[in-house]
């Protein structure tokens, strides 16, 4: 039997041997600690918050719809609280804003969602860009800010195709027109101005006082009530062809953009319905009726420049709207004026 030597474990191949092992340990403890710091990196960064804005649609023709939608995720509410919603103008470039829906919240998994959607159109035809929105989302505890951002969104609006209207004609070559001369009507007008003047001799050798022209009558009743009028002398008007139907919108827009223009002392009867949507959006609180005013404006401008045509059901529909319309803004008007003294 071999003896053990006395010192052996001071042995330099066994202490080569005790730090093998312990650099080994010291290894799997570092590896570990990577692990799951890696595990915590991917935990953290897939419950950050998202942002995002698309339309439903990239193309659309002029006066049609289109839906822009807003969705913020992975919100904690038990620590942050959305201190600035996105927001969007009434009008960007040459889109209108319609109609905005309220914000709904989903919760999933202790985090929340939110999505709104906005109805968007234009009636001018091009490639317009809806710029970057931002949203700021603060911490509860240490007031920290953060800001997000969404992209930038780009809507084709293209114009009308009327190849396929019965009314419409191509542009034909001048026609040279052989000019005569009517010796009949240079006689009557040669008649005409001797009677004239004639009859200025005779009164000025005359020496009649002229009358005082009395001042005319003042206009009755309110614009609101010269408005009405009008619109109900509209519906014993019919609206069978596509002639009368194009003066019968015009009339209603005529007399609305006349009752505005006397109301508020704007000069709506030489703008266009985005102008005059700008003019009153600070009448138009109501939601409701902002976007029933809006799409009156549009409708009887679009049907006027020949870019849509109704049936006589919608026409009729449209002139109750346009009466409705009138008597909401007017009373919201009178109520401002009144708050105002």
């Amino acid at each position: 039997m071999r003896r053990k030597e006395p010192g052996t474990r001071n042995h330099p191949s066994v202490i080569l041997k005790y730090k093998f092992r312990y650099m080994q340990y010291i290894g799997t403890r570092i590896l570990t600690a990577c692990i799951f710091l890696l595990l915590c990196t991917r935990s953290l960064s897939s419950s950050a918050q998202n942002i995002s804005a698309s339309l439903d649609r990239e193309k659309i023709l002029i006066g049609e719809q289109v839906t822009l939608e807003l969705k913020v995720g992975n919100i904690d509410e038990t620590t942050t609280f959305i201190s600035n919603w996105l927001q969007v103008p009434d009008t960007i470039h040459s889109i209108v804003l319609v109609k905005k829906e309220p914000i709904d919240t989903i919760d999933v998994n202790g985090s929340t969602t939110y999505v709104q959607k906005i109805i968007l159109t234009s009636f001018d035809s091009g490639k317009w860009a809806i710029p970057p929105m931002q949203l700021i989302l603060q911490d509860k505890v240490s007031g920290k800010k953060v800001i997000l951002k969404t992209g930038t969104l780009t809507l084709d609006v293209l114009p009308v195709d009327v190849s396929a209207l019965t009314d419409y004609h191509p542009l034909k070559e001048i026609i040279d027109v052989e000019v005569k001369t009517d010796w009949w009507l240079i006689v009557a007008i040669s008649v005409s101005a001797l009677i004239l003047i004639t009859l200025i001799y005779l009164l000025i050798k005359r020496k009649k006082k002229i009358k005082p022209v009395a001042s005319a009558k003042k206009t009755k009743g309110t614009s609101l009530q010269r408005a009405l009028e009008k619109l109900q002398h509209l519906q014993e008007e019919e609206v069978t062809d596509k002639k009368q139907i194009k003066s019968f919108h015009s009339s209603i827009d005529t007399v609305c953009r006349t009752y505005l223009q006397e109301s508020l002392h704007i000069n709506a009867l030489h703008i266009t319905a985005s102008e005059i949507l700008l003019s009153i959006n600070v009448y138009l609180q109501n939601d409701a009726l902002k976007q029933e005013f809006a799409e009156l404006i549009r409708l009887n401008t679009a049907v006027k420049f020949a870019k849509f045509l109704p049936d006589a059901g919608q026409s009729k529909k449209t002139l109750q709207d346009a009466i409705h319309s009138l008597q909401q803004l007017d009373s919201i008007i009178q109520q401002s004026r009144n708050n105002a003294h």
